[in-house]
């Protein structure tokens, strides 16, 4: 019986890149969109255009901050798990900025669009590594 739950748990290394190249678009996507809602955005939070370059650069900051720590979590828990808890933490921040009703939530919501996008790559990278010879490493780790 144990045998036959651990044999059902194991998913295919294919199957986990491609969800980990979907978290890790939907980080790139989540952390670029600014420019693209941000007049939309500042009318419906009812922000200044100092509010919300300082809402938005909240994201970019908490993202170079988390690019050194990201190859230690992935050493230390494992790519698979920080990949999943980024993209838990994606989806609820976009829930939370989606609820927002001005700086109060919008701004904690994008640092941790941040956050959770910054430690998305170096993890979907140490997945591309243990499972893909060398020759495909390349085309993998191109952008």
């Amino acid at each position: 019986m144990e045998n036959q739950l651990g044999s059902r748990l194991k998913f295919s290394p294919v199957l986990i890149m491609i969800v980990a190249a979907l978290v890790y678009v939907l980080a790139v996507i989540q952390r670029m969109s600014p420019p693209v809602v941000a007049l939309e955005s500042m009318n419906d939070l009812g922000l200044n255009p100092d509010s919300m370059s300082l809402m938005f650069s909240a994201t970019l900051v908490c993202y170079a901050v988390m690019q050194p720590v990201a190859g230690f979590w992935a050493d230390l828990f494992g790519p698979r798990r920080c990949i999943l808890a980024a993209a838990l933490v994606l989806g609820l921040t976009s829930f939370g900025f989606y609820a927002a009703q001005g700086m109060w939530l919008g701004l904690p919501s994008r640092a941790l669009v941040g956050l959770a996008g910054g430690v998305v790559l170096i993890p979907c990278l140490q997945l591309a590594g243990h499972w893909c010879p060398p020759r495909q490493f390349r085309f993998l780790s191109s952008r």
